[in-house]
């Protein structure tokens, strides 16, 4: 049996896990997803104006269906939001995002969220008097649920969205 050099082991062990899966990426856990709206859209609480923003669930242990929406540099928080378990037919490569159409002057509402290759998504939870405007102007049901407080999350940020339902964002 032929013995390798250290540094030809090294080199090996390197360029091998460079082929390994990456299943432990950050994206991959809390599903950053950075998503451009050409248009003012709904979201729970608040209307985000045109613009880039990052959609992630957020870090908990104990919860996996909080979702936040950020600025793009992920230094503003504009919504916090609960979601629910949603589920689709096929898989894609791709992230998809799905709306309820807005109509009579008013925006578009964020409906579903899927990460790539997932079946699997979240659906956004709308308060009560949002949901039932929405649900109005659409024809159908639109998922309710409250907002999650700063302190049920641990989040540090307060989000645009704990003021209630307004327009705009900074």
């Amino acid at each position: 049996m032929k013995r390798l050099p250290m540094l030809q082991v090294a080199t090996l062990a390197v360029a091998l896990a460079g082929l390994a899966p990456k299943t432990m990426l950050a994206d991959d856990y809390d599903k950053k997803t950075v998503i451009t709206l050409d248009q003012p859209t709904e979201v729970p609480g608040i209307v985000l104006p045109p613009g880039t923003y990052v959609i992630k669930l957020l870090n908990s242990s104990s919860d996996r269906h909080i979702a936040e929406i950020l600025n793009e540099k992920m230094d503003h928080l504009y919504a916090l939001t609960f979601t629910a378990a949603a589920e689709k037919v096929e898989r894609t490569g791709k992230t998809v995002v799905t709306f309820y159409e807005g109509s009579d002057g008013k925006p578009q509402a964020m409906r579903k969220w899927f990460w790539p290759g997932d079946t699997i998504g979240q659906e956004f939870l709308y308060p009560k008097n949002q949901a039932a405007e929405i649900s109005a102007r659409v024809h159908e049901k639109v998922a309710e649920g409250d907002l999650p407080t700063v302190k049920e999350s641990g989040q540090a940020l307060e989000p645009d969205n704990a003021k209630g339902h307004s327009s705009g964002g900074k």
